[in-house]
């Protein structure tokens, strides 16, 4: 077996546990088990594999969700009513005098369909923010997911949320038979979501009067705050609608296509650099720069983690804030020690190595940092500099990354684990600060959950690559109008006037670093670009 099946398998099996886990009360492991099975059964021979668990997840989340019991007539009458259409050659009149899918697609549609060509057949199309809109059908995807007004399916932001009706077969067994025009629209909104979400769709936006809509790919942690409505209703004070798809920072600075975009937002310098370098089959990038804001890497814990490492010398707490020792744990995972290896280990004696859980450091920028972070501090508290340099760390670091198995591609799988599975799945998790907090502001943390930071750790400038003019208009906004910023720290944040996010930490009791002072220079683009690529080679 093949180690990307091996890896999408676990992450199946993960996904399983932590479904179940969800939606205990609501629906049997074997109902769970066989929506999932069904979602997998869609993505059957698909050569493209590595997002196939995530796209899985919001599928089923869909499908599993509860749904509304009582419509009011008017919603009722809304959602069966069609807009009228303009037939196009090829197309049939149903026998109800409906107009019908377009023989080729509905063909498609039957069979469940397989391409972008697909999510356009409900008679209309319009493409909205990196999503698509069929307006025959009632589906629309915007900012990366996707909207089915009279099927029944959304997925806001990347996910997929049940409204009306669910994705599958949970929809059918409330309303009954659909007609077959009806039917085949809905399957043709299913491949819409996943298609969008898959290729990142385009983002040609239909604005409201007096709106620009402005669009844009963004690391997966700032998903929360352009989500926002005070966020968006702050926008639309200055002319702006804000539309996003998500990607790892390194896939927005190496392989996203840019050219559908008017900004870039990844989560560090170093892949806003990497963006407006030349890059061989890429347009040349010259657009500004905007450092909108920043957070340092922290690890999310819990408090008998942290006590059992304090006991261990591994952590320490000054000022009430926990430090993680990261030269102790390059030298404890040098040795392959375990959990069970800690003396007097009663609080987590799992035989497990003792290893913090990050992305893939080949698609995500959090782990891309930490590598920062280990390699400094392998090659004895220095930059990693020359070849002779990252030979001398590579036997060290790349075991940290590889031993842990399956890592998701962004940084909001791993914390979302964090937040509903416990210390079982993944006692350390490497995050953003501004996730922890952002999740403290919204009461998501449970007793006993704890930040910690290691030590050294690196400071993550979320940098905006404005790529036309309008791009320019949201950097200017995002870096400058003090209301943005102010939302900015209420998602946990560190921006230009400390005061804020000093207020909300505070307001909410958070503990954190005041100032984060031990840092760790990270490497130039070229030299962590090599040892990302060493590190990648390890898991072959």
């Amino acid at each position: 077996m093949k180690l990307d099946t091996v890896r999408e398998q676990k992450a199946i099996e993960n996904l399983t546990n932590r479904l179940t886990e969800t939606f205990a009360d609501l629906h049997t492991p074997e109902d769970i088990e066989t929506a999932i099975r069904t979602a997998q059964n869609t993505f059957e021979g698909d050569p493209v594999r590595d997002y196939v668990p995530i796209l899985i997840e919001r599928i089923v989340r869909a499908e599993l969700a509860p749904k509304p019991t009582q419509e009011t007539p008017e919603a009722r009458k809304a959602k069966w009513t069609r807009p009228a259409v303009t037939l196009g050659a090829g197309d049939k009149q149903s026998e109800s005098g409906g107009t019908a899918l377009p023989e080729a697609h509905a063909q498609r549609a039957d069979k469940g369909g397989e391409g972008p060509a697909d999510a356009k057949a409900a008679g209309g199309r319009a493409q909205a923010g990196g999503g698509a809109r069929a307006a025959g059908g009632g589906t629309e995807a915007a900012g990366g997911g996707a909207k089915a007004a009279g099927g029944g399916t959304e997925a806001a932001g990347g996910g997929t949320e049940a409204a009306g009706g669910g994705a599958f077969g949970a929809w059918r067994r409330r309303v009954g038979v659909l007609p077959v025009v009806v039917a085949g629209v809905l399957v043709v909104a299913v491949v819409a979501t996943v298609v969008v979400v898959r290729n990142g769709g385009d983002v040609q936006a239909q604005p409201t009067p007096g709106v620009v809509t402005v669009g844009g790919v963004v690391g997966s942690e700032k998903r929360g705050f352009f989500a926002d409505p005070e966020v968006q209703a702050a926008l639309a004070k200055h002319g702006l609608a804000v539309k996003i798809d998500t990607a790892g920072s390194r896939e927005i600075a190496t392989s996203v296509d840019l050219g559908k975009y008017d900004f870039a937002f990844p989560s560090s310098t170093v892949a806003a650099e990497r963006i407006l370098q030349p890059a061989s089959g890429r347009p040349a990038v010259t657009g500004k720069k905007y450092a909108v804001f920043s957070s340092p890497l922290a690890i999310a814990t819990f408090q008998p983690i942290v006590d059992l490492l304090s006991a261990a010398g591994i952590a320490r707490q000054v000022n009430g804030t926990w430090y993680f020792d990261v030269r102790k744990y390059v030298d404890l995972a040098k040795a392959n020690w375990r959990w069970t290896n800690i003396r007097g280990n009663t609080t987590y004696p799992v035989n497990k190595r003792i290893l913090i859980t990050t992305t893939d450091p080949r698609t995500s920028n959090s782990a891309a940092m930490f590598l920062s972070i280990v390699s400094y501090v392998a090659n004895h508290d220095t930059v990693v500099q020359s070849p002779a340099d990252e030979q001398k760390v590579l036997p060290l670091v790349a075991p940290l990354f590889v031993n842990q198995g399956y890592t998701d591609s962004s940084s909001e799988g791993p914390f979302d684990d964090y937040l509903a599975l416990g210390m079982g799945k993944s006692p350390m998790v490497n995050i953003y600060e501004a996730q922890f907090v952002d999740a403290a502001v919204q009461h998501k943390l449970k007793p006993g959950m704890v930040l910690m930071y290691p030590s050294p750790t690196v400071q993550s400038k979320h940098t905006l690559i404005s790529l036309n003019p309008n791009g320019e208009k949201l950097g200017d906004l995002l870096s400058t109008d003090p209301e943005l910023q102010e939302l900015a720290a209420k998602h946990g944040f560190r921006t230009a006037d400390e005061t804020q996010f000093a207020g909300v930490v505070s307001r909410y009791q958070v503990q954190v670093a005041k100032d984060v002072i031990d840092v760790a220079d990270t490497p130039t683009y070229d030299t962590l670009e090599r040892l990302l690529d060493a590190v990648s080679k390890s898991y072959r």
